[in-house]
């Protein structure tokens, strides 16, 4: 999605997805597992990465899941300034 069209400068975007050390398959499907890195990046240039957390969650069945949680800021002065640096 671009993230730019949809939020307001400094809008914020929560995003979690399954950490690096995560299951490499949940419901029979193949995941991507992200760094919080690997995650912001994702949201491209002008967010912020203002906070990110790390998650290991029990699943009923005993098993552990490893998330990754980001909240980065859309910043149009920091998108500007990236502009201008290329």
């Amino acid at each position: 999605a671009e993230w730019r069209l949809l939020l307001r400068p400094g809008g914020y975007a929560v995003s979690s997805t399954f950490a690096e050390d995560g299951p490499t398959r949940c419901s029979g499907l193949d995941v991507v597992r992200y760094s919080a890195n690997a995650l912001h990046a994702v949201f491209g240039d002008g967010f912020v990465l203002e906070r990110n957390e790390r998650e290991v969650h029990t699943t009923p069945s005993g098993a552990t899941q490893a998330f990754t949680y980001c909240v980065c800021r859309w910043s149009a002065a920091v998108a500007a300034a990236t502009e201008r640096e290329r």
